[in-house]
């Protein structure tokens, strides 16, 4: 899949428990654990609502990896 992502580097970073950023983005803890695993590509609204909860930047988030 040519989209990863650092969410289990930022959640670890930041102490931040997976069903807190769930909660704060209104997103199904199952559904934000498919996306942290790289099992599921969020689409844009999704991406910018983590990106924004976590006060960061869509790039900061999410990468493009051209295969």
């Amino acid at each position: 899949m040519p989209i990863s992502n650092r969410l289990n580097q930022i959640l670890f970073d930041r102490a931040l428990a997976e069903s807190e950023l769930a909660a704060a983005t209104d997103l199904d803890t199952g559904h934000l654990n498919r996306i942290k695993n790289g099992r599921v590509v969020p689409n844009v609204a999704t991406a910018l609502r983590l990106a924004h909860a976590l006060g960061l930047s869509v790039e900061d988030v999410f990468e493009w990896k051209p295969d």
